[in-house]
């Protein structure tokens, strides 16, 4: 288990006893977006840890550094994204890396992605159709029809997973961007139909609740330590 540290959330959270932690906390010009400097002294910091774990990256602030991890991978591979965003939006200042257009950053800039899976957020049919064959989506259960065909697929295109908890329903996580209604057992069967059939190369989880708000309810933080918890169980048997 790999946690970037930003925030301090993970501190409170006593899933993360026996993590190995990357301090983040001192960098500026982190939260939602990053420069190619930044970008490269986040890349520096993670470059001594494995790929192949399940990485904690702290709020879904700072969800770009899947792209980051991902950057790593040598070889052909799939994307697979739970979450109540694409994060597929063009840049918003200039060419910046952003928790909301690193999907779009990779697919423009990484051969090695093949294909996106998007679980849980609302089709976007403009993305679909600026990357003909590329992108996919599906809802946030496992009954949905798109999801059962991708995931009961005989493929051999290895993956890498990532969840934000804004996928899941207000009772079985707290995150800082809205949410989508997915149960925190729809996500597990959903991950396990993956798990079944596909090698993964890695993994993460971001949707931290922010510390300030945190801070007013401990129920909170206890509710996602057991969804990281139990993510982290799950995920670590396919690594």
């Amino acid at each position: 288990m790999i946690v970037t540290d930003f925030t301090g959330i993970y501190a409170r959270q006593p899933f993360t006893a026996e993590a190995t932690v990357v301090p983040c906390a001192d960098l500026t010009g982190t939260d939602c977006y990053c420069d190619d400097e930044v970008a490269a002294e986040l890349a520096r910091r993670l470059a001594p840890h494995p790929l192949r774990a399940v990485h904690f990256l702290d709020s879904g602030n700072y969800h770009y550094l899947t792209k980051l991890w991902t950057d790593r991978i040598d070889r052909p591979f799939d994307l697979v994204l739970f979450d109540r965003h694409t994060d597929m939006q063009p840049p918003a200042f200039g060419d910046l890396l952003s928790c909301g257009s690193w999907v779009r950053r990779m697919l423009d800039r990484n051969p090695l992605l093949r294909r996106v899976c998007v679980a849980g957020a609302p089709a976007d049919r403009e993305a679909a159709a600026e990357y003909p064959g590329r992108v996919l989506f599906c809802g946030g259960t496992p009954d949905d029809p798109a999801w059962r065909h991708f995931a009961g697929a005989e493929d051999p295109t290895p993956l890498y997973v990532s969840v934000d908890k804004d996928v899941l329903a207000p009772e079985w996580a707290a995150t800082n961007w809205d949410q989508g209604t997915t149960t925190l057992p729809e996500l597990c069967d959903m991950l396990r139909s993956l798990l079944l059939r596909r090698t993964v190369l890695g993994a993460d989880v971001c949707g931290e609740y922010a510390p300030e708000e945190a801070i007013a309810d401990e129920r909170c933080v206890a509710r996602n330590d057991r969804a990281n918890a139990a993510l982290y169980e799950l995920l670590r048997t396919a690594l």
